[in-house]
Protein backbone atom coordinates (compact mmCIF):
# COMPACT_ATOMS: atom_id res chain seq x y z
CA UNK A 1 0.00 0.00 0.00
CA UNK A 2 2.76 2.53 1.06
CA UNK A 3 4.60 1.91 -2.65
CA UNK A 4 1.21 1.88 -4.60
CA UNK A 5 1.02 5.83 -2.63
CA UNK A 6 4.22 6.45 -3.73
CA UNK A 7 3.74 6.02 -6.87
CA UNK A 8 0.66 7.74 -6.85
CA UNK A 9 2.19 10.79 -5.39
CA UNK A 10 5.15 10.57 -8.00
CA UNK A 11 2.20 10.62 -10.72
CA UNK A 12 0.79 13.49 -9.51
CA UNK A 13 4.00 15.81 -9.51
CA UNK A 14 4.58 14.75 -12.61
CA UNK A 15 0.76 16.62 -13.72
CA UNK A 16 1.95 19.45 -11.77
CA UNK A 17 5.64 19.18 -13.32
CA UNK A 18 3.76 19.18 -16.62
CA UNK A 19 1.28 22.03 -15.84
CA UNK A 20 3.55 24.46 -14.48
CA UNK A 21 6.31 23.73 -17.72
CA UNK A 22 3.13 24.36 -20.41
CA UNK A 23 2.19 27.79 -18.19
CA UNK A 24 5.63 29.11 -18.19
CA UNK A 25 5.84 28.32 -22.32
CA UNK A 26 2.49 29.88 -22.82
CA UNK A 27 3.79 32.97 -20.72
CA UNK A 28 6.96 33.58 -22.92
CA UNK A 29 4.82 32.65 -25.98
CA UNK A 30 2.75 35.03 -25.23
CA UNK A 31 5.55 37.72 -23.54
CA UNK A 32 4.91 40.44 -26.57
CA UNK A 33 1.02 40.39 -26.09
CA UNK A 34 1.17 40.40 -21.93
CA UNK A 35 3.84 43.20 -22.65
CA UNK A 36 1.35 44.99 -24.81
CA UNK A 37 4.46 46.05 -27.25
CA UNK A 38 5.81 44.87 -30.28
CA UNK A 39 9.08 45.95 -31.11
CA UNK A 40 11.33 45.08 -33.77
CA UNK A 41 11.14 44.76 -37.73
CA UNK A 42 8.98 42.42 -39.10
CA UNK A 43 8.36 41.28 -43.13
CA UNK A 44 5.56 39.93 -44.61
CA UNK A 45 6.73 38.39 -48.08
CA UNK A 46 4.46 38.80 -51.54
CA UNK A 47 2.58 36.16 -52.99
CA UNK A 48 -0.21 35.30 -55.06
CA UNK A 49 -2.72 36.41 -52.12
CA UNK A 50 -0.80 39.93 -51.47
CA UNK A 51 -0.67 40.70 -55.33
CA UNK A 52 3.09 40.65 -55.59
CA UNK A 53 3.38 43.33 -52.96
CA UNK A 54 5.83 42.42 -49.96
CA UNK A 55 5.38 44.75 -46.84
CA UNK A 56 7.53 45.73 -43.93
CA UNK A 57 6.89 46.85 -40.43
CA UNK A 58 8.78 48.52 -38.22
CA UNK A 59 7.58 48.58 -34.60
CA UNK A 60 9.34 50.44 -31.86
CA UNK A 61 8.73 50.42 -28.14
CA UNK A 62 7.20 54.03 -28.35
CA UNK A 63 4.32 52.69 -29.72
CA UNK A 64 4.71 53.62 -33.14
CA UNK A 65 4.46 51.90 -36.17
CA UNK A 66 5.98 52.32 -40.32
CA UNK A 67 4.88 50.63 -43.11
CA UNK A 68 6.42 49.93 -46.19
CA UNK A 69 4.30 48.38 -49.07
CA UNK A 70 6.85 47.25 -52.03
CA UNK A 71 4.85 47.62 -55.48
CA UNK A 72 5.57 47.13 -59.03
CA UNK A 73 8.50 48.35 -60.89
CA UNK A 74 10.44 49.56 -57.35
CA UNK A 75 7.66 51.47 -56.51
CA UNK A 76 6.97 51.89 -52.95
CA UNK A 77 4.18 53.68 -50.26
CA UNK A 78 4.97 54.42 -46.62
CA UNK A 79 2.33 54.21 -44.09
CA UNK A 80 3.21 55.68 -40.35
CA UNK A 81 1.09 55.94 -37.21
CA UNK A 82 0.55 54.48 -34.02
CA UNK A 83 -0.58 51.14 -32.29
CA UNK A 84 -1.64 48.99 -29.57
CA UNK A 85 -2.41 45.56 -28.57
CA UNK A 86 -6.37 45.06 -26.47
CA UNK A 87 -6.52 41.46 -25.39
CA UNK A 88 -5.10 39.49 -27.87
CA UNK A 89 -6.10 42.22 -31.10
CA UNK A 90 -3.57 44.01 -32.77
CA UNK A 91 -4.76 48.26 -33.47
CA UNK A 92 -3.03 49.89 -36.38
CA UNK A 93 -4.12 53.44 -36.05
CA UNK A 94 -2.41 55.07 -39.28
CA UNK A 95 -1.69 58.88 -39.27
CA UNK A 96 -0.91 60.64 -42.94
CA UNK A 97 1.82 62.16 -43.82
CA UNK A 98 1.72 66.21 -44.61
CA UNK A 99 4.59 66.56 -47.14
CA UNK A 100 5.12 69.12 -49.67
CA UNK A 101 7.64 68.25 -51.29
CA UNK A 102 8.67 71.12 -54.01
CA UNK A 103 7.73 70.10 -57.56
CA UNK A 104 9.32 71.85 -59.96
CA UNK A 105 10.70 75.18 -59.87
CA UNK A 106 10.14 78.29 -62.34
CA UNK A 107 13.92 80.18 -62.50
CA UNK A 108 12.97 82.33 -65.24
CA UNK A 109 9.51 83.81 -66.16
CA UNK A 110 8.57 86.46 -68.97
CA UNK A 111 5.71 87.76 -69.96
CA UNK A 112 5.28 87.04 -74.49
CA UNK A 113 4.45 90.38 -75.64
CA UNK A 114 1.39 90.04 -77.50
CA UNK A 115 0.08 92.27 -80.52
CA UNK A 116 -1.64 94.73 -78.04
CA UNK A 117 -3.92 98.25 -78.59
CA UNK A 118 -3.64 101.34 -76.51
CA UNK A 119 -5.88 100.09 -74.03
CA UNK A 120 -6.76 96.54 -75.36
CA UNK A 121 -5.77 93.71 -73.00
CA UNK A 122 -5.64 90.26 -74.46
CA UNK A 123 -4.92 86.77 -73.20
CA UNK A 124 -1.95 85.30 -75.02
CA UNK A 125 -2.81 81.68 -76.36
CA UNK A 126 0.61 80.62 -76.39
CA UNK A 127 3.50 79.73 -74.09
CA UNK A 128 7.41 78.51 -74.78
CA UNK A 129 9.44 76.87 -72.30
CA UNK A 130 12.76 75.26 -71.19
CA UNK A 131 12.22 72.51 -69.22
CA UNK A 132 15.35 70.64 -67.03
CA UNK A 133 14.68 67.76 -65.03
CA UNK A 134 17.00 66.59 -61.54
CA UNK A 135 16.77 63.92 -58.89
CA UNK A 136 16.13 64.63 -55.49
CA UNK A 137 20.44 65.79 -55.08
CA UNK A 138 20.10 68.32 -57.83
CA UNK A 139 21.68 66.07 -60.33
CA UNK A 140 20.18 65.32 -63.86
CA UNK A 141 18.57 62.49 -65.30
CA UNK A 142 19.01 61.24 -68.79
CA UNK A 143 16.12 59.49 -70.22
CA UNK A 144 12.62 61.00 -68.54
CA UNK A 145 9.71 60.67 -70.83
CA UNK A 146 7.56 63.81 -71.53
CA UNK A 147 4.53 63.37 -72.92
CA UNK A 148 1.98 66.13 -73.77
CA UNK A 149 -1.86 65.42 -73.51
CA UNK A 150 -5.04 67.42 -74.22
CA UNK A 151 -7.74 67.95 -71.79
CA UNK A 152 -8.71 64.44 -72.87
CA UNK A 153 -5.57 63.25 -71.88
CA UNK A 154 -4.96 61.93 -75.05
CA UNK A 155 -1.03 62.07 -76.20
CA UNK A 156 -0.52 64.07 -78.56
CA UNK A 157 3.59 64.07 -79.17
CA UNK A 158 6.39 63.17 -76.59
CA UNK A 159 10.20 64.01 -75.84
CA UNK A 160 12.89 62.22 -73.71
CA UNK A 161 15.09 64.10 -72.11
CA UNK A 162 19.52 64.34 -72.59
CA UNK A 163 22.14 63.69 -70.82
CA UNK A 164 21.78 67.13 -69.08
CA UNK A 165 18.35 66.41 -68.23
CA UNK A 166 17.17 68.62 -70.71
CA UNK A 167 13.91 68.62 -72.84
CA UNK A 168 13.96 70.29 -76.27
CA UNK A 169 12.25 73.87 -75.86
CA UNK A 170 8.67 73.57 -75.72
CA UNK A 171 7.06 76.16 -78.25
CA UNK A 172 2.92 76.06 -78.05
CA UNK A 173 1.16 78.21 -79.92
CA UNK A 174 -2.59 77.24 -78.91
CA UNK A 175 -4.46 76.05 -75.55
CA UNK A 176 -4.94 72.27 -77.09
CA UNK A 177 -2.29 70.71 -74.88
CA UNK A 178 -3.78 70.88 -71.20
CA UNK A 179 -0.89 69.33 -69.15
CA UNK A 180 2.84 67.82 -69.81
CA UNK A 181 3.52 64.21 -67.70
CA UNK A 182 6.84 63.11 -66.59
CA UNK A 183 7.90 59.45 -66.09
CA UNK A 184 10.91 57.62 -65.40
CA UNK A 185 11.57 54.34 -64.08
CA UNK A 186 11.80 53.95 -60.09
CA UNK A 187 10.48 57.24 -59.94
CA UNK A 188 7.24 59.12 -59.13
CA UNK A 189 5.19 61.17 -62.13
CA UNK A 190 4.56 64.50 -61.87
CA UNK A 191 2.13 66.68 -63.66
CA UNK A 192 2.54 70.29 -64.99
CA UNK A 193 -0.47 71.95 -65.71
CA UNK A 194 -0.15 74.09 -68.71
CA UNK A 195 -2.84 76.84 -67.73
CA UNK A 196 0.13 78.61 -65.32
CA UNK A 197 2.49 78.53 -68.28
CA UNK A 198 0.21 80.38 -71.37
CA UNK A 199 1.25 83.63 -71.86
CA UNK A 200 4.90 83.53 -70.69
CA UNK A 201 8.24 82.30 -71.71
CA UNK A 202 9.72 80.51 -68.78
CA UNK A 203 12.92 78.15 -67.41
CA UNK A 204 11.87 75.52 -65.31
CA UNK A 205 13.70 72.87 -63.14
CA UNK A 206 11.58 69.84 -62.56
CA UNK A 207 12.30 67.84 -58.86
CA UNK A 208 11.40 63.88 -59.42
CA UNK A 209 11.98 61.89 -56.57
CA UNK A 210 12.20 58.05 -56.17
CA UNK A 211 9.32 56.15 -56.13
CA UNK A 212 7.79 56.36 -52.83
CA UNK A 213 4.71 57.50 -51.95
CA UNK A 214 3.85 59.00 -48.71
CA UNK A 215 0.46 57.95 -47.66
CA UNK A 216 -2.28 59.96 -47.09
CA UNK A 217 -4.40 56.97 -44.98
CA UNK A 218 -5.65 58.09 -41.76
CA UNK A 219 -8.24 55.12 -40.44
CA UNK A 220 -7.36 52.14 -38.52
CA UNK A 221 -7.00 48.84 -39.09
CA UNK A 222 -7.86 46.01 -36.62
CA UNK A 223 -5.92 42.06 -36.42
CA UNK A 224 -6.73 39.02 -34.33
CA UNK A 225 -2.77 37.93 -32.96
CA UNK A 226 -3.23 34.17 -33.67
CA UNK A 227 0.52 33.21 -32.66
CA UNK A 228 3.16 35.15 -31.71
CA UNK A 229 6.64 33.96 -31.10
CA UNK A 230 10.25 35.76 -31.10
CA UNK A 231 10.70 35.69 -35.18
CA UNK A 232 6.75 35.26 -35.83
CA UNK A 233 3.43 36.75 -35.67
CA UNK A 234 0.43 35.46 -37.04
CA UNK A 235 -2.38 37.64 -37.60
CA UNK A 236 -5.59 37.71 -38.87
CA UNK A 237 -7.71 40.34 -40.18
CA UNK A 238 -10.75 41.68 -37.94
CA UNK A 239 -12.57 43.61 -41.47
CA UNK A 240 -11.35 41.67 -44.02
CA UNK A 241 -11.08 37.82 -42.90
CA UNK A 242 -11.51 36.58 -46.61
CA UNK A 243 -7.26 37.52 -46.95
CA UNK A 244 -6.90 34.77 -44.29
CA UNK A 245 -3.63 34.50 -42.27
CA UNK A 246 -1.08 37.35 -42.24
CA UNK A 247 2.05 35.93 -41.32
CA UNK A 248 5.33 38.52 -40.55
CA UNK A 249 8.44 36.72 -40.05
CA UNK A 250 11.25 39.33 -37.94
CA UNK A 251 13.98 40.01 -39.85
CA UNK A 252 17.66 41.55 -39.50
CA UNK A 253 17.54 45.08 -37.75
Amino acid sequence: MQNMSQHHKKEKMQVVRTILFSLVVLMLHFSCVGQKQITGTFERTASIATKGRGVVYFFNDRYDFEKMEFMHLGYKKKYKGTYAINSDTLILNYKPYNLELPKYEIINSQPIEGPLGSNEKKVVEAFLTKIRVVNEEGKPLVGVNLILRNEKKEVIMGFSSNEKGQFPELSINDRYIADLVFSFLGFQDEVIKTEVLYGTITEIVLNLYQGIEYSSFGGTEEYVILDYSLNRIVLSSVENQDRGMIVLDRTTD
